[in-house]
């Protein structure tokens, strides 16, 4: 029986003494065990378990690890009482109220894949943008005093980035300048030369 949102990731757990002795289940996402638990996390009404007894959860690397949630008994792994979390192996013994359960095995979710380039934007031009004149173009009276903030009529620099969506490569130009490559390579960006 499968607890939790559906995930390629599980770990089974086979229960080995208790009132739901010989019985095995999965858990996805995440499993309560608790009295007040529904499903699997009941451990078959176990009179021992507290109202929120534990937890089991899957982070997001895909490993599992068990937490007690303040209960009156305590939850054990391989017979050491819990301070905080502890992440779960295959063979690991947990007690919990009068029940033993064990994990058999744990099977990770494949990490995500990166996500994709939109492919329907090959190009994208990132804006205009104002420079305040330089020095050098002021006239002689105007140089020698405080910088000025820049006007509409000061120089436009534009920006034009590509996105070769296929290819896994950028190319970045500014003002009409020489052309910088990028290239994605095993899921890191470096410069490229361009030429290919």
């Amino acid at each position: 029986m499968d607890h939790g949102t559906t995930r390629e990731g599980r770990l089974h757990l086979d229960v080995v003494a208790g009132n739901a002795s010989g019985f095995a289940f999965d858990v996805s996402d995440r499993l309560v065990i608790a009295r007040s638990s529904e499903g699997p996390g009941r451990l078959a009404d176990d009179p021992e378990l507290s109202r929120h007894h534990a937890q089991i959860t899957c982070d997001a690397t895909g490993d599992y690890a068990i937490t007690d949630l303040s209960s009156s008994n305590g939850t054990f792994v391989n017979g050491v009482r819990l301070e905080g979390s502890v992440r779960l192996s295959p063979g690991d013994s947990i007690e919990v109220g009068g029940t033993t359960l064990v994990v058999r095995e744990v099977v990770r979710a494949p990490a995500a894949p990166p996500a994709a380039v939109d492919e329907r934007a090959p190009t994208i031009v990132a804006g205009v943008l104002e420079a305040p004149p330089r020095p050098s173009d002021l006239p002689e009276a105007e140089s020698a005093a405080e910088p000025t903030q820049p006007t509409a009529e000061g120089p436009r620099f534009e920006l034009r980035v590509s996105i070769g969506a296929q290819q896994g490569d950028v190319e970045i130009v500014l003002q009409g300048g020489e052309p910088l490559h990028l290239r994605l390579e095993d899921g890191r960006w470096s410069i490229a030369d361009g030429s290919s």
